[in-house]
């Protein structure tokens, strides 16, 4: 279960050795951001998950040459993970992880590129089925998309993320913590298709001004009508987790809580662990298909902002 939430700085973080790393590859450049700087941390085996659907374009040809490269001499294990399916991320990461003799590992988790439904799997494995004390590093390399180039959702449905659900009492009235995202549909769809009242936030400040005036921008209008609206500093994860936990005291005894994060992804991540810390909150996504108008108007920031969580072994 989840101990500790705590911030590192860039200096502390190459000092860490690690007995795993995980990233993933697809045609994303910055899958590779953070690879390049700390693989030689990395004392065991680091797992590569790459998206099947991709494997053929040349952008993630090139990104995986990048990892390939040290894949001998640092034992870099490929993982094709097919459907989208995290099942097959849960089970070769809990073989490698409850076979270590140790009593506490260190884990490496870059989820810059990964799916919700990945990070959101190894998050669960890590809190409810590992037999040994971990603390795991999670680091996110950002994306400068050059003015108007944000990523947008076609919505389809809603399915519940966490792998426990959450407990909607039905005794209590529903209340819907909701994270804005720079799409302008997706707050909207989420409103209109739960019956609950709710409490907005969003990520100020962010790692450029430009997207919290994005997130702003798109979101005018329900912001407009909203009397409950909090910010939460992407660049302080202990801070922003801190403030949503509050919250979540604050209104779990009164209401049946409900919480879904459009973005950007760090949020997305607060949201996860907030939901597997507390398991009757209920913790919802947009099944939805991003649209990038071009990789090559991504610019991948210099700035990461690494967060260590400590899990204690499950019993």
């Amino acid at each position: 279960m989840i101990k500790e939430i705590t911030n590192i700085n860039q200096t502390d973080l190459k000092l860490i050795f690690f007995d795993f790393a995980i990233f993933s590859c697809g045609t994303e450049k910055r899958c590779h951001y953070t690879f390049k700087n700390l693989i030689d941390n990395v004392t065991n085996t680091s797992f590569v998950f790459e998206f099947s659907n991709s494997r053929t374009r040349n952008s993630h040809i090139e990104n995986r040459k990048v990892f390939k490269l040290r894949e001998y001499d640092l034992k870099v294990n490929f993982v094709i993970v097919k459907n989208n399916d995290d099942r097959i991320i849960f089970k070769i990461l809990q073989k490698a992880i409850n076979s270590s003799i140790k009593d506490k590992i260190k884990i490496y988790l870059d989820y810059s590129s990964m799916p919700r439904k990945w990070y959101q799997a190894i998050l669960t494995l890590l809190n409810d089925f590992i037999n040994v004390d971990v603390d795991l590093i999670i680091n996110y390399s950002a994306y400068d998309y050059n003015g108007d180039n944000f990523p947008t959702i076609n919505v389809n449905s809603l399915s519940a993320s966490n792998m426990h659900y959450g407990n909607i009492q039905p005794n209590k009235p529903k209340l819907l913590f909701l994270g804005l995202g720079f799409d302008k549909y997706a707050a909207k769809a989420l409103l209109e298709r739960i019956e609950a009242l709710h409490i907005l936030f969003y990520t100020n400040p962010s790692y450029l001004v430009s997207q919290t005036l994005n997130i702003e921008t798109v979101n005018e209008k329900i912001l407009s009508n909203s009397n409950k609206t909090f910010l939460l500093p992407i660049t302080d994860m202990k801070k922003s987790f801190e403030a949503l936990e509050n919250m979540y005291l604050k209104y779990c005894k009164e209401y049946s809580l409900i919480i879904a994060s459009l973005g950007p992804k760090p949020m997305v991540m607060l949201s996860n662990l907030l939901s597997l810390k507390y398991k009757d909150i209920q913790n919802l996504r947009l099944n939805s298909i991003y649209h990038y108008r071009s990789h090559k108007d991504q610019n991948v920031l210099k700035d990461t902002y690494p967060v260590k969580i400590c899990f204690e072994k499950s019993t």
